[in-house]
């Protein structure tokens, strides 16, 4: 399924490299999952104590890089 979210762009000065980002149809696609997102983060949040919560985001950073 393409959707187009994302926006390939010529990079000035090197004709062999682009940039990408999101297009307009991509920035909604995101302020539309930011709700189900911060719903399922307090939903978890609610199951673990502050000290396991803070543990559990800490490990998903790392994966995250």
């Amino acid at each position: 399924m393409r959707r187009d979210f994302i926006v390939r762009n010529p990079r000035p000065g090197d004709r062999r490299a682009y940039s990408l980002s999101l297009s307009a149809a991509g920035d909604a696609f995101v302020d539309q999952l930011i709700p189900a997102i911060r719903a399922h983060e307090a939903d978890v949040s609610q199951k673990l104590t502050a000290i396991e919560f803070d543990r559990l985001r800490s490990l998903l950073q790392k994966f995250n890089g």
